[in-house]
């Protein structure tokens, strides 16, 4: 069965604006047909994660803004969010240490990027609000091809950082484990059953 499903929320058409904190008609669109992929017998509504860059980045702020519920945990890239307009108490009681935000210190508006100051003021507003998260922000100086804006590249080529994603899902199998285990049994916990995008994209589209 397919455990997860993990959208990759763009802005494009998405928002209302780039400051916009809530999903425009795409986004809502793109929620509907998560929505009705999580209505299938093979997906498991408890461990779905979202992820995004740059403009996406922006989106998946608005996603778990708009439905922070629905989601597992975020792991955002180079984004930034409408701090007056998200929904912080959806965010703390839903995803409370389930974000992880990555950034590069040089990224800025000049190189066609998402400046540093948007993702810093967004953890701020984190650190204020005492909703905890994990981060991973690039000193400047950091080489990225062909410009700072291009965190994404190391964050998903970044293995702690795809692991982080199920680490509660892992605790809880070993915890099951623990309980209820046999003496003398072996149990599979992740190891080599890791499934790629375009495998996952197969499935969904043979279904």
């Amino acid at each position: 069965s397919l455990h997860d499903a993990l959208p990759i929320s763009q802005l494009s058409g998405g928002l209302d604006s780039a400051d916009a904190a809530s999903l425009g008609v795409a986004g809502q669109a793109a929620y509907a047909l998560l929505e009705s992929v999580l209505e299938k017998d093979y997906a498991d509504n408890s461990k779905v994660y979202v992820t995004g860059c740059s403009m996406g980045g922006y989106g998946t702020w608005s996603m778990i803004s708009s439905h922070p519920e629905t989601f597992a945990a975020a792991l955002i890239v180079c984004g930034g969010t409408n701090l007056d307009g998200a929904n912080w108490e959806g965010i703390k009681a839903n995803l409370d240490g389930k974000l992880f935000i990555t950034h590069a210190k040089d990224d800025r508006s000049e190189i066609g990027g998402v400046p540093y100051a948007n993702g810093k003021a967004a953890m701020d507003k984190l650190d204020e609000l005492g909703i905890k998260y994990y981060s991973c922000i690039y000193d400047e100086g950091t080489i990225f091809y062909p410009t700072a804006h291009f965190s994404w590249t190391p964050t998903y080529a970044d293995k702690q950082i795809r692991d982080w994603l199920y680490v509660e899902d892992h605790a809880r199998a070993i915890d099951i484990i623990f309980h209820n285990g046999k003496i003398a049994d072996t149990y599979n916990i992740g190891g080599f059953n890791e499934w790629k995008n375009i495998d996952i994209i197969r499935v969904l589209i043979k279904t």
